[in-house]
């Protein structure tokens, strides 16, 4: 999405939180040090920040994704896996980008494509 939006970007700069569940995935960093080169960007850095200490869009964007889950489960919806959630924030009109990630593409490490 990054590439096709902005094609003249050549650097990618990953923000997250959460890093000790982070650091036990050897697939996030296998993923880091492939994808982004595959799609063109010249250097990758991911950056760990505390969780929920407010350090910006790692808080913000999981922050309103969890209200609006929360919110969604008010109404009376049920949340029961990964897709259905995905499908009803989508839904929900949220302006955070999403992605819906199968197990097979990142077993096979094929092209992430959004789902519309």
């Amino acid at each position: 999405m990054v590439r096709e939006r902005h094609p003249d970007i050549n650097r990618l700069h990953v923000f997250s939180d959460g890093p000790a569940t982070q650091y036990k995935q050897k697939g996030n960093f296998y993923l880091l040090s492939q994808e982004p080169f595959k799609k063109g960007f010249q250097a990758v850095s991911w950056n760990f920040f505390e969780a929920s200490h407010g350090k910006g869009a790692p808080d913000g964007g999981g922050s309103t994704l969890k209200r609006s889950a929360d919110r969604i489960v008010k109404h009376g919806e049920d949340i029961p896996n990964a897709e259905t959630m995905f499908h009803q924030l989508k839904k929900s009109g949220t302006s955070v980008e999403l992605f819906l990630v199968g197990e097979e593409e990142v077993l096979d490490g094929t092209q992430l494509v959004p789902v519309k």
